[in-house]
């Protein structure tokens, strides 16, 4: 069978880390193809005064996972992270980020972006 590219938009505005479990809700169509590896893109920054770690999930199972030490003020960036098959499924799925630090942290997300293999 073909398969068609697409993608579907997770999140467009900022989502802020409030210190605890961020979640976002998205729909992928019944055409998904679950075998094949998905594109994760987002954009992110963040400002922490102390060691930090961020980890994305989807699903449950962690996809992306960044750190820094000593403390940072990083601009805006651009991620893109291939996503293993067989974590995102069609119907509802879960968007998640976490950080951790021992100190003042501040992360934003945005323009979530989840390209995927459907059959045509």
């Amino acid at each position: 069978m073909a398969r068609v590219a697409d993608y579907v938009i997770i999140a467009d505005a900022w989502h802020v880390d409030d210190g605890s479990t961020n979640t976002i809700r998205f729909n992928v169509p019944s055409n998904f193809h679950a075998a094949s590896r998905c594109v994760l893109s987002f954009m992110f920054k963040v400002a922490s005064a102390d060691d930090m770690t961020l980890r994305v999930s989807i699903n449950g199972t962690d996809v992306w996972t960044w750190n820094t030490s000593g403390g940072t003020d990083q601009p805006m960036r651009c991620i893109q992270e291939v996503v293993s098959a067989n974590i995102v499924k069609a119907g509802e799925n879960l968007f998640q980020f976490f950080t951790n630090s021992s100190d003042f942290r501040f992360t934003e997300l945005s323009d979530i972006v989840l390209w995927f293999q459907g059959n045509a």
